[in-house]
């Protein structure tokens, strides 16, 4: 199993717009995508996801789109940085 995660430094009071947007595009119907969350910080405006994904060829062939989402997320959010992306296999799982 392979997982992308996606990190968003956010305004605080602008995370329920980027967390709404999020919700609105994840469909399910992407080949491999196990399961999706968001986690958020209401405090400090951090705002992070992680997607499983099946196969790190599942993961690859969805790379440019996820990172549109979560640039236009980001935008939502008023966030001045762009999304930090990075992708890890999984080893341990319970």
């Amino acid at each position: 199993m392979f997982a992308r995660v996606g990190r968003i430094q956010a305004r605080p009071e602008q995370l329920d717009a980027a967390v709404s947007y999020l919700d609105e595009q994840i469909i399910g119907g992407e080949r491999g995508l196990k399961n999706a969350y968001a986690l958020i910080d209401r405090q400090s405006g951090k705002l992070m996801t992680l997607t499983l994904w099946e196969t790190a060829p599942d993961l690859q062939a969805t790379a440019d789109l996820a990172l549109d989402i979560l640039r236009e997320a980001s935008r939502r959010a008023g966030a001045s940085a762009e999304p930090v992306v990075e992708t890890y296999e999984v080893v341990l799982t319970e």
